[in-house]
């Protein structure tokens, strides 16, 4: 099934909405809605509650409009209440890493770190000197709480929280590369329709600075302002440690904007290009930068960006890997109740045909006389052995199939909460005996306790004796912790089987 991704961004007239398909480096646009928010001039002073109420209706709109209404979303954040801080720490190892970025985190934003939800990257290690330098994005957690609010009165899943530089620079690297470890560039996003622009300083391809500032549709007024605004920018991000020189300005918009990038390249004194965003992608049906964000939002739907962030908190984000656990369990077990069906039915089946050639043969059978002692020995020893050879074909159908009928009902039965099964496989050996083989994940709230329940899903087994019968063996063959930048997990493998004594 071909990867697909939709993406929301809710501005102040508008919702985009974007579906995408395809792969992370080549997406293809399949729906692109914008619905405008119809709210009067006297709603804008209306309760938070209410003009919620409008954006909802206004997203329902467009998942109306939609092929298909999408079951999980990726939304973004306005840029005014994001809080991105750069910072070095003492070089540590993964484990110990995000408690102690946190804690230092405290010193550089204006909030308690419980009031807020936060995710960081580790952009640059230098072994050298033993540091570690840290992108640290934050945002309140009431911004956040009341996002992920809207989608649930939709009834739609939200998959993840993305910012608005890391979205727009996601469209613009599929036609030009990544920027390198000491390169920094000036981003201009303009926005006719919204009456908004947005700066952003972007070093090694992490956002350093981020503002929005309202513009005025009036040229000469326009231009004042972005050239005052881009300057006092620049100037501040020169004053920041470690900052590098800003090689370009990049301009995205749909207006016609080769003349006011002339005029802001000859007053900074700075290289200039402007981009159309809307001749980036495949199947673009936009002509605002609004809908260029939220297709860099759903992109993320495609594969993972090494780049990107996630504020989704992490409560939200369990809550999406139970429903995962307990879809892929479920799935599972439907697995194993299928091939309990089939493997009755075809037991049943060869069973039926068993008998039918056992009463052939039976038909065929010449009853022997009382007395037998002028028969030869060998055509005893013959019949004797056809039906001997009959007789344990049907021992061994019957056999075959109560044995993993029985191994994968207790199989389920003894999955301990947490566990589920990825895979599994059965090895017909001699002497109608099997071999099984199972590999799956574990995942707990609490990741020490993972390995425990491994060895707890392996003693309940070892311990069931309708399980066990035939084999002589259970053991982990692998157990090992895997960590995503989402959730922590141990994945296991147990071998059974029976081996020579």
């Amino acid at each position: 099934m071909a990867k697909a991704g939709t993406g929301v961004y809710i501005t102040k007239n508008f919702v985009h909405v974007v579906s995408v398909s395809g792969s992370f480096n080549e997406p293809t646009i399949i729906d692109c809605i914008r619905t405008e928010r119809s709210i009067s001039p006297d709603e804008i002073y209306s309760s938070k509650e209410e003009l919620n109420k409008r954006i909802v209706e206004a997203i329902k709109s467009s998942f109306g409009k939609l092929k298909a209404k999408p079951d999980k979303v990726f939304s973004v954040l306005p840029e005014a209440g994001i809080m991105v801080r750069h910072f070095d720490m003492p070089l540590l190892p993964r484990s110990e890493q995000a408690q102690a970025i946190k804690f230092e985190a405290k010193k550089y934003i204006p909030f308690k770190i419980e009031d807020v939800i936060s995710d960081f990257k580790i952009i640059d290690i230098s072994k050298e000197n033993s540091l570690m330098r840290i992108f640290f994005i934050a945002t309140q957690k009431s911004d956040v709480e009341s996002q992920i609010k809207l989608f649930q009165d939709i009834g739609v899943k939200i998959a993840g929280i993305d910012i608005t530089p890391f979205a727009l620079s996601r469209v613009l690297n599929i036609r030009r590369k990544p920027l390198k470890k000491d390169e920094a560039i000036a981003l201009l996003q303009l926005d006719a329709a919204e009456k908004a622009a947005s700066i952003n300083v972007i070093e090694a391809n992490y956002p350093t600075i981020s503002r929005d500032i309202p513009i005025s549709a009036h040229r000469e007024t326009l231009k004042e302002r972005l050239i005052s605004e881009l300057r006092l920018s620049f100037d501040y991000y020169k004053r920041k440690p470690y900052s590098k020189e800003i090689k370009k300005l990049i301009i995205c918009g749909r207006d016609n904007l080769a003349e006011l990038s002339r005029e802001l390249a000859e007053e900074l004194n700075i290289a200039t290009e402007v981009v159309d965003v809307s001749n980036i992608v495949k199947g673009t049906k936009f002509n605002t930068v609004g809908a260029a964000i939220a297709t860099g939002a759903a992109m993320n739907g495609l594969g993972r960006d090494i780049y990107g962030v996630n504020l989704l908190p992490p409560y939200a984000r369990v809550k999406e890997v139970k429903v995962k656990i307990e879809k892929q369990l479920a799935s599972v077990l439907s697995i194993a109740a299928a091939l309990i069906l089939l493997t009755l039915l075809y037991s049943i089946g060869i069973v039926s045909s068993a008998r039918s050639q056992f009463k052939i043969a039976q038909e065929k059978t010449v009853s022997l006389p009382a007395a037998t002692e002028n028969i030869p020995i060998e055509t005893l020893e013959s019949l004797k052995n056809k039906t001997l050879e009959t007789t344990e074909f049907l021992k061994s159908l019957i056999t075959k199939r109560i044995y993993l009928t029985d191994k994968l009902n207790r199989l389920a039965a003894n999955l301990p909460e947490g566990v589920w099964i990825t895979s599994l496989e059965t090895k017909e050996l001699p002497d109608f005996k099997i071999q099984m083989s199972l590999r799956g994940m574990i995942f707990l709230k609490d990741p020490s306790r993972q390995m425990d329940m491994a060895n707890k899903f392996l003693e309940a087994l070892k311990q069931d004796r309708i399980f066990m019968k035939g084999f002589n063996y259970c053991e982990i063959g692998d157990l090992r912790k895997e960590t995503t930048d989402i959730y922590e997990v141990t994945s296991y493998s147990i071998e059974c089987g029976s081996r020579k004594k």
